[in-house]
């Protein structure tokens, strides 16, 4: 799975969100308008086997299964200097719901800014300063932007009364005081000696997303007694 393998080699050193399925759908919007072994190299990647001309019926139906919780924004950015065929653009927007513009690479600064504003304003101001103008030169030519959006309730609410301050064990061994969400609720859950896994899906009856919690399991614990730590940010 390319989620996966991007997930390993990937730096984590800090605190990384990471998606597959935006990912996928960016190499796929490429691959639409890739020949050769540029394009042989992507099938591979992504294991395809459908035609390219069914790639935008399968994405529509996927969107359709994640219900609307989550909104997907996809978008190339390429060099003022590059040529786009109008076949190109009807496919990245009418199948993938993407848009294609154009930037100054050469401006590293400017185009930066640019590509920050569109992400800023996708994501309802979440997301900022995600383009380093470092990581641009005047030798780019594309570069693929996602926004994704996951916002909904849970199916099983955290009753906002049983909030409050317990202490957390980090990764690195540091006790720290945090607020705790806790609720009784029948949940996929799976244990083994080394990991506590707990699903706790999202409201809408026409998703099938969940979110899946990973966390080392310490020993002589209550199997049935799990927490979740709040974000307070």
């Amino acid at each position: 799975d390319l989620g996966m393998l991007a997930y390993y080699i990937i730096d984590k050193s800090s605190n990384t969100i990471l998606s597959p399925l935006a990912i996928n759908i960016s190499l796929m919007m490429c691959y639409e308008g890739a020949r050769g072994n540029t394009a042989k190299q992507i099938e591979n990647a992504l294991h395809l086997s459908m035609n390219p001309s069914e790639m935008g019926k399968a994405y529509q139906e996927l969107l359709s299964k994640l219900g609307n919780g989550i909104k997907l924004g996809s978008s190339l950015w390429v060099d003022q200097s590059t040529s786009i065929l109008p076949t190109f653009s009807q496919v990245i927007s009418e199948d993938f719901e993407g848009s294609i513009q154009k930037v100054n690479f050469k401006q590293s600064s400017q185009a930066a800014a640019t590509m920050n504003n569109w992400m800023h304003d996708y994501s309802g101001g979440k997301i900022s300063n995600f383009v380093d103008p470092s990581t641009l030169s005047g030798g780019t030519k594309m570069v693929l932007l996602n926004a994704l959006v996951l916002q909904g309730a849970w199916q099983n609410p955290f009753p906002t009364q049983r909030t409050g301050m317990q202490e957390f064990q980090t990764a690195q061994g540091q006790h720290v005081n945090c607020s705790m969400m806790n609720q009784v609720s029948n949940l996929y859950y799976f244990e083994n000696e080394e990991t506590q896994i707990a699903s706790l899906p999202l409201a809408d009856p026409h998703s099938n997303i969940s979110f899946i919690v990973f966390l080392p399991r310490k020993k002589n614990i209550d199997p049935y007694n799990f927490y979740y730590s709040q974000d307070e940010s």
